[in-house]
């Protein structure tokens, strides 16, 4: 399936400017953008949610809060009409929690989403954000976007021969056909699994890919700092990761690679679970 709806999660820090990039990579690909202004409410005080009315300052801030999104939202709609560009927009505005499952059904009506890296400004709206993208929806996800990453000339896929890295290279096949180079990088390679690996190149190679395979050591090191590494110094514009091969909490609690490519804001990732 090819990529024709974008769809963008940006925070009330944002602004029509820094959409640039994927505007240009929406154009390049005959594609449109949903763009969804993102807003949390101000926490609600204890003693309101046991009956107690709501104070005058959340009030206003409530409102402040709303109205900022909704001026945010004109802008960038304003933004959008001049440079031309399919597009729409919106606003979501809710509780921290909620904030997730609200963009759920927008993600139907999508064929990739990108969060744009001022929602990094609150942790817990941001994970709550990703992971309903990665685990609640039907689409894949971009993090650290760029005009590249939208269009990648050079994709590095972390392969592990695993069910969340197989369902990835499948959604990135529109993008992974249309780069240049695409690089199917297995870290410690386990003996026995080579054939997998070799077999995934092969199917990628009948879709018309220029794929190679590297087996890369990591001597140690986190996984993410060595697909980092590899990134950076084969100028790759996107990396394509399975995402949460082991339970999310696990993750949460112990980390991992997948939260690890998460929080790191230099690359521009592909995650699909």
């Amino acid at each position: 399936m090819d990529i024709r709806t974008i769809l963008v999660l940006q925070g009330a820090k944002g602004t029509p400017q820094e959409l640039s990039p994927l505007v240009t990579a929406a154009e390049a690909i005959g594609g449109r953008l949903k763009i969804l202004q993102v807003g949390e409410m101000p926490r609600v005080p204890a003693y309101a949610i046991e009956g107690y009315s709501m104070p005058m300052v959340w009030e206003e801030s409530n409102k402040e809060k709303s109205d900022q999104l909704r001026k945010q939202e004109a802008a960038t709609a304003a933004y959008l009409a001049l440079e031309c560009v399919q597009a729409e927009t919106g606003v979501i505005y809710d509780s921290t929690y909620d904030l997730g499952h609200r963009i759920v059904p927008h993600t139907f009506l999508a064929d990739l989403a990108v969060i744009t890296n001022d929602l990094r400004q609150s942790e817990e709206a941001f994970d709550n954000l990703s992971y309903s993208v990665i685990f609640e929806s039907p689409i894949p996800l971009i993090l650290n976007p760029t005009e590249n990453a939208l269009s990648p000339k050079r994709v590095l896929i972390a392969w592990n021969d695993s069910l969340p890295a197989a369902r990835a290279v499948h959604a990135a096949l529109p993008m992974l056909k249309a780069a240049q180079e695409v690089t199917l990088a297995v870290i410690d390679p386990v003996k026995d699994h080579d054939d997998a690996s070799i077999s995934i190149a092969a199917w990628l190679s009948h879709h018309g890919c220029k794929v190679n395979v590297e087996q890369i050591p990591s001597a140690g090191r986190p996984i993410v700092d060595v697909l980092l590494r590899c990134a950076r110094e084969d100028g790759d514009d996107l990396i394509v990761l399975g995402a949460y091969g082991h339970t999310r909490m696990r993750q949460r609690l112990f980390g991992g690679t997948t939260r690890s490519i998460i929080e790191q804001t230099t690359q521009a990732v592909f995650l699909a679970h």
